[in-house]
């Protein structure tokens, strides 16, 4: 069996930033006018694995919505489990994570989340694609989209499309994970 598909799909302005600094997404109201393929890109998921940070933004916006017979997992080593009972609380390695998605029957995985969530999947060699809704709005500070990356990681495009409020929705897929691995030569003498 394959392991699932790992997609990181959110919305960014456009200096990249996914929250304020305080990871406010208030500012995401101005474009509730389009669905931007969201119905469609959930209904295709078996799974969404957030970072405890954006599990504790969407507490105090009002809670998780149900997610019916999805897997919901946050990733921290710091919530209880006893306090959180309608998610799965995460501590052990994102590619432990993988291989119990894979043999739970997981095919496609959501990930969710700002910089340390994406880069933790990204230096696991576990994001396959990046799918990137961005917002005619410039925040000036923020929560990044990725955080510190260990290693290059090139995507290559495989849709995009526009909304009439100026929204793009970009969608890519991994290409190669890190620079081509070459063995050192020594100079003949």
């Amino acid at each position: 069996m394959p392991r699932p598909r790992f997609i990181y799909s959110f919305a960014a302005s456009l200096d990249g930033f996914v929250a304020d600094p305080k990871g406010g997404v208030e500012w995401l109201n101005a474009f509730g006018d389009a669905d931007y393929g969201l119905e469609e890109l959930f209904n295709s998921m078996d799974a969404i694995v957030m970072g405890r940070k954006t599990y504790e933004v969407a507490l105090k916006l009002g809670g998780m919505p149900s997610m019916g017979s999805m897997r919901v997992i946050v990733l921290s080593k710091t919530l209880k489990p006893a306090k959180h009972k309608k998610i799965e609380i995460w501590s052990k390695s994102i590619a432990a994570l993988a291989t119990d998605l894979e043999k739970n029957g997981a095919k496609r995985v959501w990930v969710m989340g700002g910089g340390v969530t994406s880069s933790s999947f990204l230096d696991a060699g576990l994001l396959d694609e990046v799918e990137i809704s961005t917002m005619p709005v410039v925040l000036g500070k923020g929560i990044p989209m990725f955080g510190k990356a260990h290693k290059a990681v090139r995507f290559g495009l495989m849709s995009s499309r526009q909304f009439d409020n100026g929204v793009i929705v970009r969608s890519y897929e991994l290409k190669e994970s890190a620079a081509p691995k070459t063995k050192a030569r020594r100079a003949k003498k």
